[in-house]
C-alpha cells in the first residue's frame, strides 16, 4: 500500500509540475501577444524611429545593411581563403555569409538591449507603456537588417549556389527561433543592466568569446568530431549550422541542431520574460 500511495503521490506531483509549468507558458505567450495586439502603433513607431535615428544625416541610408556583412565577408574572405585556408565544399564567401549575417542580428540587438532601459529612462518614468515594448523594438529593428542580409544571400545563392535553394522552406522558422532566443537574451541583460552597472562590460567581453566559439569563419569540420555535439549546444552555433542547411545544404546535425535551437528558444524566450516581468516595478524604481 505504501508503495502504492508513493508511487500514486510521485505521479500526481509530476503531473502538477507539468500542469503548472503549461499554465505558465500559455499565460505568458497569451500576455505577450496581448501586448503585441493592443500597443502595436507604439511599437511600430519605436521601430520607425530607431531606423530613422540610425540612418539621418547618412548618404547610403539602409544600404548599410547590405554593406556591413559584406565588408565582415571581405576581410575574413582575404585572410582566411588565404592565409588560414579553410575548405570548404561551397564558395567561402557565401559560406561566411549565411553565418555573418545572423551573427550581426544577434549581437546588435544584445548590444543594443543592454542599454535600452536607462537609455529611455525618462520616458520611462512619465509615461506608462508596456517596458517590454522598447528591447522588442529593438530587436524588431534589427530584424529589418536581418531580412534584407537574408534577401541579399538569396540573391547570391541563387547565382552562384542554385541547387541548394530547396532547403530555403527551413528558413522563415529558422528566423522565429533565433528572434525569440535573441529576445529572451535581450528581456535578462536589459533589467540585469539596471541593477547591475557593469552588464555592459561584461556582455562585450562574453560576446567576443561567444562569437570565436561559433563556427562563423571557420567550418565544424576543425573541431574534433567526438565533441561536435558538445560544441553545438551553443545555440548560436546550431543556428549558424541550420541557416548553411538552408542556404546551402550542408546536412550536419540537423536534426540535432534543430532540437537544441528549439529547446533555447523556448526555454530562454520564456525564462527571460518571467524574469522581466517580475523585476519590471523593481528596476523602474531604480532608474
Amino acid at each position: 500500500m505504501y508503495s502504492e500511495r508513493h508511487e500514486g503521490g510521485e505521479h500526481g506531483v509530476t503531473g502538477m509540475i507539468s500542469k503548472q509549468a503549461w499554465q505558465r507558458i500559455v499565460s505568458t505567450v497569451v500576455s505577450f501577444s496581448r501586448i503585441l495586439t493592443r500597443h502595436h502603433q507604439v511599437l511600430g513607431n519605436l521601430v520607425r524611429r530607431d531606423i530613422t535615428i540610425r540612418y539621418k544625416g547618412s548618404l547610403l541610408g539602409v544600404v548599410w545593411a547590405f554593406l556591413n556583412p559584406l565588408g565582415t565577408m571581405v576581410v575574413f574572405l582575404i585572410i582566411f581563403s588565404y592565409v588560414g585556408k579553410f575548405q570548404t565544399s561551397e564558395p567561402y564567401a557565401l559560406f561566411l555569409l549565411t553565418a555573418i549575417i545572423p551573427w550581426g542580428f544577434f549581437s546588435n540587438s544584445v548590444m543594443k538591449s543592454v542599454t535600452i532601459m536607462i537609455d529611455h529612462a525618462t520616458v520611462i518614468k512619465k509615461v506608462y507603456f508596456p517596458r517590454e515594448i522598447l528591447p522588442l523594438a529593438a530587436v524588431l529593428a534589427e530584424m529589418l537588417h536581418l531580412m534584407l542580409g537574408m534577401l541579399l544571400l538569396t540573391g547570391l545563392v541563387a547565382l552562384f549556389y542554385p541547387h541548394s535553394l530547396f532547403h530555403l522552406w527551413t528558413l522563415p522558422l529558422l528566423v522565429l527561433v533565433q528572434f525569440f532566443f535573441t529576445l529572451g537574451v535581450c528581456f535578462f541583460l536589459c533589467v540585469t543592466q539596471v541593477f547591475m552597472k557593469d552588464t555592459v562590460q561584461l556582455v562585450t567581453i562574453v560576446m567576443t568569446f561567444w562569437y570565436f566559439l561559433t563556427p562563423i569563419f571557420y567550418p565544424l569540420s576543425i573541431i574534433p568530431v567526438s565533441y561536435h555535439q558538445v560544441y553545438l549546444l551553443n545555440p548560436v552555433a546550431s543556428m549558424a549550422t541550420l541557416y548553411r542547411f538552408a542556404f546551402l545544404g550542408r546536412e550536419e546535425y540537423i536534426c540535432y541542431a534543430w532540437c537544441i535551437s528549439l529547446i533555447a528558444a523556448v526555454v530562454v524566450f520564456l525564462s527571460g520574460y518571467a524574469y522581466f516581468k517580475k523585476h519590471e516595478n523593481s528596476f523602474v524604481k531604480l532608474l
